[in-house]
């Protein structure tokens, strides 16, 4: 059959032709197109599905971090509470070991020779923002005996009763014309914590008891 594009003639072969070829690329685009929206619905429906879980693990995350929060809201009041404790007992320890040697210091600084008229516990004084504790206050018509009483006396406390001793007239100058004698004590003193001691001029549990 001769073509009709080249004898400018168009016949209903030719036109019928076109419709074929046309409608079949629209089928094929229409094929493309439901292609297409099928794999954009089945990622839609991916994604969807991706946001769900995701949110569902946010929402699980943020139990979690309501339940982390619970425990540390727990733990901050156990320690608190523990806190609270161990500072009660340690200031029950304390006043347990100041009861101890405040007695037997009285007894061991009359065998000393050193009459007592008065003997005081935690003697506390502030001065200009700074302050001052001693332990046992024991008091003489002409002496004052300050005494640092530990459950375990260590060298740190040696040298803090040492300076406790030097700054005393200062925040009591009611006792400036006194003589100061300093003591340590300990339930638990080692040999060079004695010998570091008496090397300072204090008294300890070991020369009382000479």
């Amino acid at each position: 059959m001769t073509d009709a594009t080249e004898n400018s003639i168009i016949t209903y072969e030719y036109v019928l032709k076109l419709f074929e070829e046309t409608a079949k690329r629209f089928k094929e685009t229409d094929k493309r197109i439901r292609e297409a929206d099928e794999k954009l619905d089945k990622r839609i429906k991916e994604t969807d599905e991706r946001f769900k879980e995701t949110a569902e693990r946010f929402k699980e995350t943020d139990e979690k971090f309501k339940e982390v929060a619970e425990g540390f809201k727990e733990t901050k009041q156990i320690v608190k509470e523990t806190s609270r404790s161990v500072g009660s007992l340690s200031n029950t320890w304390g006043e347990f070991v100041e009861g101890l040697v405040a007695p037997a210091a009285v007894r061991l600084f009359r065998e000393k020779g050193y009459a007592v008229n008065k003997i005081q516990k935690r003697v506390n004084a502030l001065e200009d923002g700074k302050g001052i504790e001693v332990d046992i206050l024991v008091v003489n018509g002409e002496f004052l005996i300050l005494i640092e009483a530990k459950s375990t006396l260590r060298k740190k406390d040696v040298d803090n009763h040492l300076t406790r001793i030097a700054d005393f007239r200062y925040f009591f100058p009611e006792h400036k014309d006194k003589k100061l004698i300093g003591a340590v004590a300990g339930i638990m003193m080692g040999e060079e914590i004695e010998e570091y001691a008496y090397s300072k001029g204090l008294f300890n549990y070991s020369n009382f008891s000479e």
